[in-house]
């Protein structure tokens, strides 16, 4: 009987495993730099490097890498979830890097093969066994390839690190220059010819990376509020949510409300109007950084709605609207201007 229970466990586990690796993170996307060996394996002869996540991934479009580990449960258990086994979250904070950071992919309900729900989880927001099902339902990601700009939310403090540690070498470079040209008394034409270009060039690369940074921003937020609007207008809450906040400032004349709170008025809002369509009027999309960190998106709307029956009359709107998105383009306020 025992041994029953475990190669039907293991069975699910190798079936959700290859959906994380073959749907969420597929070679296209994504290059598998390190997969933990089997259960057949380890019981064979353990291998020390099994104490790793399932997967070690990096990304093709930003070359960030990351772990993951995958977990499917078939259902809740006095609604929690347990989603590390002791060894693992005595261990996971070792292998958690800044750089690397680690992931629990969450499959619950229908099949390990084709989950229900999908979540994933950042190890550094729940490093401990056990988590609730209302906190899973808020990091719920569509079945289907993982995006970049998901992942690359918990590499940003980091990049500014990086950034800051490439200035002070910057610094350093033009200090020793300017040290140098001390050391040999007034310098040549020919030396400051150089020493210009060199400036020059620095902050050229400055320029292109600041652009290039504000680009991806902006794109990762018209990205952003477009599967918004989609998820909305489906009436797709199971998927909505993960794109919420769990610190929710601010939603349609709510203060400060739960992710519960927010569904409730979802729900009470559709069962008098079960159909809309949104479309963005994106020449009228307007980002801007807060010095807190936060995004401002501003953005006229075209919203279409039918109340009730379905033959009754669809009535258009023209509205205008603000977001406020965090560091981890997660939606922390919205409202009708």
């Amino acid at each position: 009987m025992n041994y029953n229970h475990n190669k039907d466990s293991f069975n699910k586990g190798q079936a959700f495993e290859n959906y994380v690796e073959n749907v969420l993170f597929p070679a296209s996307d994504y290059q598998l730099i390190h997969k933990t060996n089997d259960y057949t394996q380890n019981n064979d002869r353990f291998v020390l490097n099994s104490k790793k996540p399932d997967f070690q991934f990096r990304c093709l479009l930003t070359g960030k890498e990351f772990h993951v580990e995958a977990k499917y449960r078939s259902r809740a258990y006095k609604n929690h979830y347990d989603i590390l086994s002791p060894q693992q979250e005595e261990c996971f904070p070792e292998i958690q890097d800044h750089s690397k950071p680690i992931f629990i992919a969450l499959g619950y309900g229908g099949y390990a093969n084709s989950p229900e729900y999908v979540s994933l989880i950042p190890f550094s927001e729940n490093s401990v066994r056990l988590i609730t099902a209302e906190k899973a339902y808020q990091y719920i990601v569509p079945k289907q390839t993982v995006s970049s700009s998901l992942i690359d939310g918990f590499f940003a403090p980091n990049d500014v690190q990086d950034q800051n540690i490439e200035n002070e070498e910057v610094k350093e470079e033009i200090s020793n220059e300017k040290k140098f040209n001390n050391q040999k008394g007034t310098p040549t034409k020919k030396k400051k010819k150089k020493f210009a270009l060199f400036l020059l060039s620095i902050l050229l690369i400055v320029f292109v990376i600041i652009n290039i940074n504000s680009s991806n921003v902006e794109d990762n937020l018209k990205n952003k509020v477009e599967t918004y609007y989609q998820l909305s207008d489906a009436n797709n809450i199971e998927q909505l949510i993960h794109h919420i906040s769990p610190n929710v400032s601010y939603w349609y004349g709510l203060k400060n409300p739960t992710i519960k709170q927010i569904i409730k008025s979802i729900n009470s809002y559709r069962d008098n109007i079960p159909f809309t369509k949104s479309i963005i009027q994106w020449d009228s999309f307007d980002v801007n950084e807060l010095s807190d960190g936060t995004y401002h998106v501003t953005y006229s709307l075209k919203y279409m709605l039918r109340k009730e029956k379905p033959n009754s009359r669809l009535i258009t709107y023209n509205l205008k609207i603000l977001t406020v998105w965090n560091q981890n383009m997660k939606l922390i306020s919205i409202k009708e201007l």
